[in-house]
């Protein structure tokens, strides 16, 4: 029985979702979540991209230095 309602809860909980992402404002409102998203996933991406330009890495001093055993020398 218990079963039974957490799956009808799941399906009025999809059917509602369905609903309001297939009106205007929650395709709005997906679409400046993914816009969001994507300007941070930049803005990260760049951030590492710096601090590893700055650091000087390489990936072939990383390999080495991974065959070392991740000695610092």
């Amino acid at each position: 029985m218990r079963i039974l309602m957490i799956l009808i809860v799941g399906v009025l909980l999809g059917a509602g979702a369905m609903w309001f992402y297939g009106t205007k404002e929650g395709n709005r409102t997906a679409r400046s979540t993914g816009e969001q998203i994507e300007s941070g996933a930049k803005s990260a991406r760049d951030a590492i991209e710096e601090k590893i330009r700055v650091l000087d890495l390489r990936p072939e001093q990383i390999k080495d230095d991974i065959a070392r055993g991740g000695s610092n020398g």
